[in-house]
Parts: C-alpha cells; sequence; structure tokens
C-alpha cells in the first residue's frame, strides 16, 4: 500500500509539473483548447474562452495553510495604496489546500468510467491512448476501491460491473478489448454509469465512499437522445443523489458547451485533450482529485461599501450578475495541493485619503468531518484623490478607451510581484475573450476594434512584465493572443 501510494504521489508531482495540467484540481479545458486552435488557424467562439481557467492554468505563490488548518485564503491588493492615476485598485483572492501527506484518511472509491467507443474513436490512435490512460488509472486503485467499466456506442456496453477489485487482471483485459463501432450515445453510456455507482450509493458500509462518474468522448451526441439540454437535465438527477461527474474531451469535434455544463452540474472536472496529447495525466490528475478531498460546495462572499467603492471588473464572470456591494460565487469542490485566485477590479469613489474595507468569507464542508467551516479575512485599499471614472454608451469606445487607459497606466499599480503577472495573465486572456467576441459578429469595424484591443493588451504585458518571454505563465497566454492577432 505505502509503495503504490509512493507512485501515485510520484505521478501526482509529474501532472503538477507538466504544462498541460499544471493546476490540481482545476479544469484546464479553455486553455488546451485554444492553443490547438491558434496552431491550427482558427480563432475560437467567445463561449469556449474561459478567463478563469487561463488565470489558474499554473500554481500560484500564495502561502499553505497552516499545519492546523486545511485551506488558505488569501487576500492582496496589486498597491494598497491607490493613486489617482491607477485606473483600477486590483484585488487578488487567492486559495490554497494543504499537500497530500498520506492516504490513511482518503476515502475509498465508487467510480464509474464511461469510454465512448464509436466508430470515430479509430481515429488518430484514440483507443490505444485511452487504453493506456485507463490502465494507468486503474493500476492505481486500491482494493477497497469499487470500479465499473462502460462503452458507448450505437448503445450502452457493461464491460465490467461495479465491483471492488481486489484482483486487477479482469478490468485490465476487458480494457485492451475495447474497440471502436458505431455511432455516438453519449445519453446511454452516461444512463449506464450513474447506474452502476447507484449499486452502491445507499449501502450502510458504503456512506462514506466518494462516488463519481468519468466521462470520455471524442464527438457529438448522434444516436438516442442528442438534445443536450436532456442529457444535462437527466444528468443532473443523479447528481443531486450525490454521485459527481468529471469530463473528457478529445480532439476538436467534442461538444464542448455540453461537457463543460455536465461537469459543471456535477461538480466535477472539465478537460480537454488533443489527439497527441497525454491521456494518461489527465487521468492520474482526475484520480489525484477523486483521492483528495479537502472542500465539498465550497462558496465565497465579498461585501464592500458602495459609497466608497464601484467594482469595475470580475474577471472571468459578468459583472451585471453582482450585487452591489455584496458578492457571492459558489467555487468548484478543492482538493489536495490546490492554488486558485479570483482577480476583482475596484474603484474608489469620491474618498481622499481614506481607509476602505473589503470583508471575504469563505464557506465550506470539511470533506473528511462534514462540518460546516467558516474562513473571515478582511483587507484595506487606501484611497487618494477621485480620477474620472470612463463611460461612455458606445461599446466599441469603451473597449479602445479602457485599453488605452490601461495600456498607459505605470507598474506602479502594482508592488505585489504575484498580483502584477497574475493580473497580466488575467489581462491577456480577458483580451482573447474580447477578440473571440467582435470577432465573431463578422463586421469589419468590429475586427478592427478587436485588433486594437488585442494589440493594447499585448503591450500593456510588455509594460508589467519586461521579461516576459522567460515567465512561461505568462509566454503561453502571450503568444495564444499573438497567433489569434496574426490571424485577423
Amino acid at each position: 500500500m505505502k509503495i503504490n501510494f509512493l507512485i501515485l504521489s510520484i505521478l501526482y508531482c509529474l501532472v503538477f509539473a507538466s504544462q498541460a495540467l499544471a493546476q490540481a484540481g482545476y479544469s484546464s479545458g479553455s486553455v488546451s483548447q485554444q492553443r490547438r486552435q491558434a496552431h491550427t488557424n482558427q480563432i475560437p467562439e467567445a463561449k469556449d474562452v474561459v478567463v478563469e481557467e487561463y488565470m489558474n492554468f499554473h500554481r500560484h505563490n500564495i502561502p499553505l495553510p497552516a499545519r492546523n488548518q486545511k485551506v488558505n485564503m488569501d487576500l492582496r491588493w496589486g498597491n494598497a495604496d491607490h493613486k489617482p492615476d491607477f485606473p483600477e485598485a486590483i484585488l487578488q483572492v487567492g486559495f490554497t489546500t494543504s499537500l497530500l501527506e498520506n492516504n490513511k484518511q482518503i476515502a475509498p472509491l465508487n467510480i464509474a468510467l464511461v469510454m465512448d467507443c464509436s466508430g470515430s474513436m479509430a481515429d488518430a490512435n484514440r483507443i490505444p491512448n485511452v487504453r493506456m490512460a485507463l490502465t494507468a488509472l486503474v493500476k492505481q486503485l486500491r482494493p477497497q476501491d469499487i470500479v465499473s467499466l462502460i462503452g458507448f456506442h450505437d448503445s450502452s456496453e457493461i464491460f465490467f460491473p461495479a465491483q471492488m477489485i481486489e484482483s486487477k487482471n479482469e478490468i485490465l483485459r476487458k480494457i485492451e478489448m475495447i474497440r471502436p463501432i458505431g455511432s455516438t450515445n453519449i445519453h446511454a453510456g452516461l444512463m449506464a454509469g450513474y447506474e452502476e455507482v447507484m449499486k452502491n450509493i445507499d449501502k450502510k458500509d458504503k456512506k462514506n465512499y466518494t462516488h463519481r462518474v468519468l466521462l470520455l468522448t471524442d464527438g457529438m451526441a448522434n444516436a438516442g437522445i442528442t438534445d443536450p439540454a436532456q442529457i444535462v437535465k437527466a444528468s443532473r438527477k443523479y447528481n443531486e443523489k450525490g454521485i459527481a461527474l468529471s469530463t473528457i474531451g478529445v480532439g476538436d469535434g467534442v461538444q464542448t458547451d455540453m461537457l463543460r455544463t455536465l461537469a459543471e452540474a456535477g461538480r466535477g472536472q472539465v478537460h480537454f485533450v488533443g489527439d497527441n496529447e497525454d491521456m494518461t495525466k489527465v487521468f492520474i490528475s482526475e484520480l489525484q482529485s477523486l483521492l483528495s478531498p479537502v472542500a465539498q460546495n465550497p462558496e465565497i462572499t465579498l461585501t464592500y461599501d458602495t459609497d466608497k467603492l464601484e467594482l469595475m471588473e470580475f474577471f472571468g464572470y459578468a459583472k451585471n450578475q453582482m450585487q452591489a456591494g455584496k458578492i457571492t460565487l459558489p467555487l468548484d469542490d478543492m482538493n489536495k495541493g490546490l492554488t486558485q485566485i479570483l482577480m476583482i477590479g475596484f474603484k474608489p469613489k469620491n474618498t481622499k485619503n481614506k481607509k476602505i474595507e473589503v470583508q471575504a468569507t469563505l464557506k465550506y464542508i470539511d470533506a473528511e468531518t462534514k462540518k460546516q467551516m467558516e474562513i473571515h479575512e478582511k483587507i484595506y485599499l487606501y484611497s487618494s484623490p477621485k480620477e474620472e471614472i470612463i463611460t461612455t454608451s458606445n461599446e466599441k469606445d469603451m473597449y479602445v478607451a479602457r485599453y488605452e487607459m490601461l495600456k498607459q497606466q505605470s507598474s506602479n499599480q502594482f508592488k505585489d510581484d504575484e498580483v502584477r503577472r497574475n493580473y497580466v495573465i488575467t489581462r491577456l486572456a480577458q483580451s482573447i475573450k474580447d477578440l473571440a467576441l467582435l470577432n465573431q459578429r463578422n463586421n469589419e469595424n468590429d475586427k478592427n476594434t478587436s485588433l486594437s484591443l488585442a494589440q493594447n493588451s499585448m503591450e500593456l504585458c510588455k509594460n508589467l512584465v519586461p521579461d516576459y518571454q522567460k515567465d512561461e505563465d505568462v509566454k503561453r497566454v502571450y503568444d495564444i493572443l499573438e497567433k489569434y492577432v496574426k490571424m485577423l
């Protein structure tokens, strides 16, 4: 057992080091997808650009929890001394969880592996890659873990019914027998996976198990129930019974919206991998997530005085969906070794040399004790005289004016280097989304505007991180944006 756990820990470190899955417990689908599209001269649709995934693709330099804590919440301003020439006061809210040390308290698993076996899986060596990934995952499971293997094509097929795997030879043999055939009945495969997990979910001796379905597909639903809304609705009924869902999309022909919605409803991860990318890393990362839950149903609430602060931007989220003075945001479940940030832009209002308070409360359920936990923190901003805020009814003028202002800002806006580089990554990612949004309108003026926005953001990057070419995390996002700019 100790040797197996050591192997798992080593694999975990390798996953952290990889570019494809640098963020444990956090989805990286948007970044991987856009990297592939940039290389194939495809500008993405705005709905596929998830800014918060870019923000959390890399590990963050945030303090770990104290020895007796499991989660740490870290608040920091880019510069707590806000000057009139700063466009915004940038607040970074960070989270870290304790590192994985031993597996004595790790809950056993009840997991269904639901694999696409349709004819399209014969393309680009996908089936051999799936076999390798499944084999790597199964070999790390423990005798007390329950696993089932389901394939789907025109219908579903149970290759290995739910059971403890004291001997792995039988399921490994079944994995080697997977062959591609027929159409893509995602609904049938998903429902069969849920039903295999349900066999053990209500048993008294399985109450402490972690229940999850892992769905992998390379295509569009074209057999059985094909309406994404119906598939999501059927899936949610099982999520409400305590079964989580993670999804893996392979190649460029997948229904990204549906897979993302399924995973979000199922409080799991969503991954998108290319045909030549290492699927094994994704499966090992997913296993690590299953083996090391820390905080379930986490929710962050930020409160501030609307007479003193105006919310300008909540990167990755729609500002108009936020309640003025109080922002409440559900977060993904947190696992061991996680680092994650939120970035918010505020503007002081009618204040002069005043101390402005922002309070944060993180609520979550401890995955081990099932107790409700709360963390409370506060941070202060010291503001200089008021600066005029850009307002315009013209959307394109607003975009250009804001980015021109950002381009001219001084690096003195950021005394904290960690917030500075994370802000640059966030701003570059936001530019990718803005570019995609304006480009898909198929209007020449909008395309010119999107080009101007992207170029301004790239100049901002050079201003705030002059050595960005040596920073692989910044350079990764910069290079994606630069490739899109060259396509316009």
